[in-house]
């Protein structure tokens, strides 16, 4: 009839038929509700992205402020505890990390207690060694002492004729039996006696 139409086929399996059907452009429903269709769908997904966007920078402000006080709690140092989100998990995040924070710093004072109370017990510990020490070299010095003590004993009991030792002050240090029976006092009170005294001379 001289008007512009799109025209569909399809061919029947069954038979050798092609059914065929001509459907005139005019009759066609308009493209505008599509059209508004689409507009509405970019406009509801603008705002939806808008909306998307909104959120997360609502959630990604509090979570960079909690990863600040986590840099905080790592280095020991007190958390603020003023919340700036209104979403429930964040705010229970939030206590989390000043709980975490009390305990490190808690955990951080007893270990600074720990260090001082070892250092102090080293100290002790090596002024005690220090002391035995000391006090083993004197128990030493003491033994030597009497050994030559009792070797000089032994050598001036073994001299026959008289013998006596003086310091600088001229005073008995050492004095055997002969000497004893010469000045006719025992070793005992002669030592540390001045001999010039002793024979009248000083």
């Amino acid at each position: 009839d001289g008007r512009l139409g799109q025209v569909a086929f399809q061919r029947l399996q069954e038979v050798p038929w092609t059914v065929t059907m001509s459907i005139p452009v005019a009759e066609f429903p308009s493209d505008r509700p599509v059209q508004w269709f689409i507009l509405l769908g970019v406009g509801l997904g603008l705002a939806a992205l808008a909306a998307t966007l909104y959120a997360s920078r609502k959630l990604t402000r509090p979570v960079i402020a909690l990863a600040g006080q986590a840099e905080r709690l790592l280095r020991g140092e007190a958390i603020d505890a003023s919340s700036t989100s209104g979403v429930r998990e964040i705010q229970h995040l939030e206590q989390a990390l000043i709980v975490a924070a009390e305990n490190v710093q808690h955990l951080h004072r007893e270990q600074e207690r720990a260090a001082v109370a070892e250092e102090r017990a080293k100290a002790e510990a090596d002024a005690a060694e220090a002391l035995r020490a000391q006090v083993a070299q004197r128990q030493r010095a003491e033994e030597a002492l009497a050994a030559a003590k009792a070797r000089l004993e032994s050598t001036l009991s073994s001299i026959t004729e008289g013998y006596y030792a003086l310091d600088a002050g001229w005073e008995f240090v050492a004095v055997n039996h002969r000497s004893e029976e010469h000045f006719g006092k025992p070793a005992a009170a002669l030592i540390g006696q001045n001999i010039w005294r002793m024979t009248g001379m000083g």
